[in-house]
Parts: C-alpha cells; sequence; structure tokens
C-alpha cells in the first residue's frame, strides 16, 4: 500500500471522532497533497470532502485543498443528480409497462445507504430485470434513444450488453446478480421475494435485502473483478452494514454465503472492510473459516492485488495463454465461445422476427465469435509478439485467477 492511500484510509475510517482528529492533526501539506492524489485515484474525492468538511477549521495545511475537494464535490452532485433523474423516468416508465425493477449497486447505494447522491461515483446505473422482462425492457429502453452493440452480447452471464444514449447514463440491465456456478446454487425468484420496497424522490423503487446486498456487493468485487478495484467497494460494504444494522440478520448471511457457496468470497471481503474502513463484523462470523488453512494466504493475496498493479488482462485470456492444464483450457474455450444460449440475449427473437430455431442459434453463436474476435484480437498477436506490457497484464490477471479458483470459481 502508498503512503497516499495509506493516509487516505486514515481520513476514511469509522472510528472515534477524536482519535481521528488526532492522526490527521499530523497530516503535513505534502501528505495532504498524496491524500488528494490516492482519494482521486480511487474515485473517492466527494466523500473525502464530506468527510473532512466540519474538520476544515481545526486542521492545518488543508486550505490548498479545500477548493479542489468541494469543486470535485459539487461536480459529482451535479452528475449523479442528473443521473438519478434519468434513471428514476426510466423506473416509472418500466412500472407503467409492468416491468418489476429492483435496484443495483451505486443505483442502490448512493440515495440510500450514503444519503448524500455526491458521495459514491457511479460509471453506470445497473437494473435488475426478471428474465421473462428482458424483452419488454429492451424494447422500451431502445424506444427511449438508448442501444446496445451485439458484439458485447454474450459477454457477461449475468447482464445485456450496456445500453448507452447521447448524453445520459450507461444502463446495464441485469437478470442475475452472478455468474456460474454461483448462479445456480440459487433460485433468482428468491432475490425478488426477499426485495425492500424503498422510496427515492416520491418514486417507489425495489432494492435487494441486507443480506442479499452483501453477497451481491461480495460476488462483484471478489468474482467478477478480482479484488482488482480500489478501496470503494469495501466502503460499500461497511456503509451498508451500518446503514442495515438494524435489519441485518449475520446468522441468515451466513448461511445464505453458505448455500451459494460464497462464504469464501464474504469472508474475504468483510474481513477486508474491517481491517481497511474500521467496520467492526462479529468475531463468530469469522470461525467457520478458521480451520482454512489457506484463508490468511487469500487474505494476503487479495490485498497484494487491491494495492499492486491495476494493468489486467481478461480474465478469459489470461487462463487462455496461462499455466493451466490443457484440459482445462479446452473446457474454457468450449464454456466462453459457446456459452448456453440463454446467455446470448439477441432483441426480439421471441416476437417471430427469426425464420427459425437454427436461425437464431447460429445467429448467436456469430455475433458471439465476432464480438470476441474484436475485442481481443490486438491482444492475441500482442501475446504472439511477446510484447512485455501484455504477457505483464496476463500475469496480473493470472494472480486474481488463482484466487478466483479458492473461492470456489469453476
Amino acid at each position: 500500500m502508498d503512503r497516499g492511500t495509506e493516509l487516505l484510509l486514515g481520513c476514511i475510517r469509522m472510528e472515534d471522532d477524536q482519535a481521528k482528529m488526532d492522526r490527521l492533526a499530523v497530516y503535513t501539506e505534502e501528505d495532504w497533497k498524496t491524500v488528494l492524489e490516492a482519494a482521486r485515484k480511487n474515485s473517492l474525492s466527494p466523500y473525502l470532502y464530506h468527510t473532512l468538511k466540519s474538520r476544515f477549521d481545526q486542521l492545518k495545511r488543508v486550505k490548498s485543498i479545500r477548493e479542489q475537494l468541494l469543486h470535485t464535490y459539487l461536480a459529482s452532485a451535479a452528475r449523479n443528480m442528473r443521473h438519478y433523474h434519468q434513471l428514476l423516468d426510466l423506473v416509472i416508465k418500466m412500472s407503467v409497462e409492468n416491468i418489476p425493477v429492483i435496484l443495483l449497486k451505486g443505483s442502490h447505494l448512493a440515495e440510500l445507504v450514503y444519503g448524500n447522491l455526491a458521495l459514491r461515483p457511479m460509471s453506470d446505473m445497473d437494473l435488475l430485470i426478471k428474465p421473462d422482462n428482458l424483452q419488454q425492457a429492451d424494447r422500451l429502453l431502445r424506444h427511449e434513444g438508448y442501444s446496445s452493440s451485439e458484439l458485447f452480447q454474450g459477454h457477461s452471464f449475468e447482464h445485456l450488453a450496456p445500453y448507452r444514449k447521447s448524453n445520459s447514463v450507461t444502463i446495464e440491465i441485469h437478470h442475475n446478480i452472478t455468474e456460474p456456478p454461483f448462479s445456480k446454487r440459487f433460485a433468482i425468484e428468491e432475490l425478488w421475494v426477499r426485495a425492500l420496497e424503498e422510496n427515492i424522490e416520491n418514486t417507489k423503487v425495489l432494492t435487494l435485502s441486507p443480506e442479499d446486498l452483501l453477497l451481491h456487493l461480495s460476488s462483484h468485487v471478489s468474482i467478477h473483478h478480482g479484488f482488482s478495484f480500489g478501496i470503494t467497494p469495501y466502503l460499500d460494504i461497511a456503509k451498508s452494514i451500518d446503514f442495515y444494522s438494524d435489519q441485518l440478520d449475520w446468522t441468515i448471511l451466513r448461511e445464505r454465503s453458505e448455500t451459494w457457496g460464497m462464504q469464501r468470497a464474504l469472508y474475504l471481503v468483510l474481513a477486508l472492510s474491517e481491517k481497511l474502513i474500521g467496520m467492526p463484523v462479529p468475531s463468530e462470523f469469522f470461525e467457520f473459516m478458521w480451520k482454512d488453512k489457506e484463508a490468511e494466504n487469500a487474505l494476503s493475496s487479495a490485498e497484494e492485488i487491491i494495492f499492486g498493479s491495476k494493468r489486467g488482462a481478461p480474465q478469459f485470456f489470461a487462463r487462455l495463454f496461462g499455466p493451466e492444464p490443457f484440459r482445462e483450457k479446452v473446457k474454457l474455450i468450449k464454456k466462453r465461445l459457446f456459452p448456453a444460449k440463454e446467455f446470448l440475449f439477441i432483441p426480439d427473437v421471441s416476437q417471430g422476427n427469426e425464420k427459425s430455431g437454427l436461425f437464431i442459434y447460429m445467429k448467436r453463436y456469430y455475433i458471439r465469435l465476432k464480438g470476441l474476435y474484436s475485442r481481443h484480437a490486438g491482444s492475441f498477436w500482442s501475446v504472439l509478439r511477446r510484447d512485455p506490457a501484455i504477457l505483464e497484464a496476463m500475469n496480473n490477471e493470472n494472480k486474481k485467477n488463482r484466487l478466483r479458483k479458492w473461492l470456489g470459481q469453476e
């Protein structure tokens, strides 16, 4: 961990106010410059401003960064407010069309958990839609001027290709909250039964239950991103635990993580949130991991990835050219190039626009292969040329893949 990140964590940790003031009081002007840079890299400048604004008058040597942080905070507030208005407009229109929606990740966290739209960075808005409503949602978004690239169909096993529109926030439509094999261990309908009804700007929305939210956030940062998403995810976890402290059932959370096969992922993310952000987790919750001799090594590996080089390669690509046995690479090629048809969504195929089942099948996989080539051809030739940059990226990604294997991913 570099000094700037260490000092930034000292600013945002959840702890006694006096203890925090005692620590911040000794920061030098050079320290504050490194804090500012670390906050920028982690997209935490608005949150840093929010944390420090009541302390600025008490702290020395912070005048030089106060205005910079305020500017970033106000810009974030304006941007996220615009994004939320666009999102809620879509949610209302989906409600009129009888399309149930659950807000995911930043869409859920910024307004409800953080309680301030400016504090949580959002590059897109994530919505969970029931599989039976995907066609409806696609038609509505296209009617509203959004479009998605067919080359990204099947790019993810849990969401459709991103929907984009000029001067609007990107919308990501999920049909699940995680990918196989974990998504095979629970029925997606369970999430809808447990969903909570909330109110944002006089608009009724659904959100995941506290336990499902923590499992989703944990799987996203550990399994999907391989811990290479900076420190924001651990702040998300800490803020969620704090916000839902009266509703969160730790026993249910533990049992559900075991049912879903996510107990290792949850353990790592909770341990990191406690260590980095200072959010206390019941000690008995970690009992089930104490006998796992590899847990401590996995935790160290996760920290190394968080604070190490961010240069990475696609998970599939790194595994294909990595040290795995030939048989495993054949399985990987089959899984990634020819996934189950339900993961290859093509708009309106259920509306009679296609000629036959065989035609649909061929079209889906043609688009899939074309998209893979479009995204990875350059990297493929870089590997053949033994380009140092791509080799470093693959080495970094295979560190994540080894950790993913320990987490229980196929």
